[in-house]
Formats: C-alpha cells, structure tokens, sequence
C-alpha cells in the first residue's frame, strides 16, 4: 500500500506530461501552412484612381464649341482631335484645350461630312474620319484631303453604319459597323484585307459592335456595346475570349462604347448608360472606375469618344449631349 501510495504521484506526473506533449505536437501540426497547391490565391487589387484635371466645351458653332462631338484621338504630339455630327467638322486642339484648327462641311464630296462618328490618327500623323456617307476619309494632320474609300451597303468594303475605327502599327485600319455587325480591315489605301462577324449573340458574333483597338501583338478587341461585353480575337479575326457581363458592378457593363489602350494594354471603357468609365487590365482584370450621371465636373449624360496618353496617366473623355470634353489625370 505504501508503494502505490508512492508510486502513484509519479504516474500521474509522467501522464499530464505526456498529454502536454501530444496536444502541442497537434497544435503545431494545424498551424503548418498547407500545401501551396492546395492554397487558394491571393485577390490582387489594384489601387488606381483618376481626378478631374480641366474641361471644355459648350454647345455652338464656334471655335472650341461643340454639338454632339462624338469621337476623339489623340496624335503624337498630344493633340487632340474631335469630330462633331451636328456640325460635320473636325475640331484640333493641345491637350489642355487650346484651339488649334478645324476642317469640313456638311455634305459628301471631299472633305465633307455627314454625321462622322469615328477618328483616328496613325504614327505618321494621317488622320482617318469614319463618315456616314458610308466611308473612310483620310486626311493629313492639317486637314488636308488625301483619299476616301467605301459606300453605303451590305457588301465586303461596303458599310451600314461606321461607329468606330483603329489603326494598328502598320498602318492598316478597322473599322466596326454598328448595323452589318461586323469588322473590317483595309490598308492605308483603302484595300480590303480582312472582314469577320455577323449579327449576333454567339462567341464571334456581335450586336451594334462600336468601339475597337488594336493591342502590341495585333490582338483586336471589339466593344460589343448590345451584348454588353469585350470580346478578343487574333490578327487573323479568330475568337480568343470574351469578359464582362450586364450590370453596374465592378467590371458589369451597360452599352460599352468607345475604347481605348495605354501603352502597357490596359483598357479604358466608355461604360455609357452606367454613366463612368472603367479601366480593366489586358486580362480583362478590372482596376478602377471613375464618373456619375450629371453636368457637372466629373459627371456625365452621354459618354461617346475616349482617348489616353501612351502612359496612361492622362484620360480625355467626350461628351454628346453636354457637349464637352473632359481630361482626367491619374493621381
């Protein structure tokens, strides 16, 4: 009896030791990372915003007055050039807003205009002018009339309704038709290299396709502003992928409309009935955002024309119905 009076003390100590040990061996296995193929990734944000730098612009027939200024570019200077449907002109100025010339007319000859909706400007400086007299309009930096091409139909190099226009590092140039539901390719002269798309709702396919840009590697993307999404394809005009979706969160779309590309491929999207503009990476990864319904700075009724610097650090934004254009620049 003594010796188990003796021996039972120990017995219990050797006990609480052993389950001290077995609970902390346990505790240190659950606090072991687990395995990084089974961890999920890391949500990656992106802390960008944009503030209003300086606008201009009131409806009138003047110089640096607008109606309805629909598209605009930008060259390598840094200029920026508007075209007007009401006023069937092309309007030139710096970049804080400084007019600098102006050229056409209401009318279809040469260097005359009905309602143009697109523009672009290539590396050389040669600005091209989607006319809807159903053709393109090149012109020089000054104004200057070098070629046209295209008519009114339903036909190859034929057009219903050009809404957007791009030029990519050879010079070539595409253009949307917001009704024929497709896009085509010509080189600076006007030849036909390349036509692909049709009315839809499928991969490929569009409704009232508008705004289109042409990325480093020749990827084309499409805003395809009645199905609410970006859609990607290759040089040759092959789908790749597609993003976005109906709505007004981060990254939903409503009517997407001009587009633009920063140096680095990044995105910038007139997102017209949300009433902002969104800017996604080249991966459709959305970044930030930026605008409200309204007529003040930083708001806006009616997006139509969007260009940005090489850097991206700078945004000019035209506006249809509060005739203006607005400029942002990246805090």
């Amino acid at each position: 009896m003594r010796l188990m009076t003796k021996v039972m003390p120990v017995f219990i100590i050797v006990l609480v030791i052993l389950i001290s040990n077995t609970v902390g061996a346990m505790g240190q296995q659950q606090q072991q990372p687990l395995p990084q193929s089974q961890q999920q990734p890391p949500i990656q944000t992106q802390q960008q915003s944009y503030s209003f730098i300086t606008k201009w612009g009131i409806l009138g027939y003047g110089q640096g007055q607008f109606n309805q200024p629909s598209a605009i570019a930008l060259d390598s200077k840094g200029n920026l050039y508007v075209t007007e449907e009401r006023n069937n002109r092309v309007q030139v100025f710096d970049g804080n807003g400084k007019f600098i010339t102006t050229w056409g007319t209401k009318g279809k000859g040469d260097s005359q205009f009905n309602k143009p909706h697109g523009i672009v400007v290539d590396s050389a400086g040669n600005v091209y002018v989607a006319d809807n007299n159903g053709r393109i309009e090149k012109f020089s930096s000054d104004g200057k009339f070098i070629t046209t091409w295209g008519s009114m139909g339903t036909a190859p190099g034929q057009f219903k309704h050009i809404h957007g226009d791009t030029v990519d590092s050879a010079g070539n140039v595409y253009v949307t038709d917001y009704l024929n539901g497709n896009v085509q390719k010509f080189d600076s002269n006007g030849k036909l290299l390349l036509r692909f798309g049709q009315n839809g709702t499928a991969d490929g396919q569009f409704m009232l396709p508008w705004g289109i840009v042409i990325d480093s590697k020749g990827n084309i993307f499409v805003a395809d502003s009645g199905n609410n999404r970006i859609q990607k394809f290759d040089s040759n005009g092959k789908f790749i992928t597609i993003w976005g979706t109906t709505g007004s969160g981060d990254g939903q779309l409503k009517s997407p409309g001009s587009i633009a590309l920063d140096s680095a491929g990044n995105m910038y999207i007139d997102d017209i009935r949300n009433y902002r503009i969104q800017k996604f990476d080249s991966n459709g990864q959305f970044i930030t955002k930026w605008g409200t319904q309204g007529v003040g700075d930083d708001q806006f009724q009616h997006l139509h024309g969007i260009a940005v610097n090489s850097a991206g650090t700078v945004v000019y934004v035209s506006d249809i119905v509060n005739n203006n254009i607005q400029k942002f620049g990246l805090k």
